[in-house]
């Protein structure tokens, strides 16, 4: 094939390419989570799993997102706003109460670690998880100063 025929269809696969990747991005799917307190852990990673996959958009907005919830910011796809707040607490048995044996708590933590982006995971291990009742809440401001990237204002919603 000539060199110019060659470059043509290098140009228009190209432009094809870049037109398919706008367009998924056009159509990708949002998930807004509010007030969200957790739940399972196993059943949260396989979630989080999925939403990586398909590049599925997490916004977390007013209210809360505490627990396993807290594991979203680890997406890359993820924003916040300065007005949602996040309740981090280390890995515990189902039983309240009961604390896991150390070798469990360790895996758990740093298991849980994995998913919260590199400053949020150090400080994780160093303190939040030692948390094993109720909550240490950081503002979403906070996770915006982190590194997380702030929610742009939603229709309707202004500043």
């Amino acid at each position: 094939m000539p060199r110019i025929a060659t470059e043509v269809v290098c140009r228009v696969t190209v432009s094809l390419l870049f037109t398919c990747w706008l367009y998924s991005l056009a159509f990708a799917e949002t998930v807004v989570i509010r007030n969200d307190a957790g739940g399972n852990l196993i059943d949260r990673v396989a979630t989080i799993e999925r939403y990586r996959k398909s590049d599925t958009n997490v916004e977390i907005r007013k209210g809360y997102c505490a627990s396993a919830c807290t594991l979203f910011l680890g997406l890359p796809s993820v924003c916040v706003e300065k007005g949602a707040r996040f309740g981090f607490h280390g890995p515990s048995s189902a039983y309240t109460g009961i604390s896991l044996p150390p070798d469990k708590f360790e895996y758990w933590s740093r298991r849980m670690a994995l998913y919260y982006p590199p400053r949020i995971a150090d400080w994780f291990l160093k303190s939040a998880r030692f948390r094993l009742v109720g909550f240490h809440y950081i503002s979403g401001s906070e996770m915006i100063r982190q590194g997380i990237s702030e929610c742009a204002p939603r229709k309707g919603q202004g500043v």
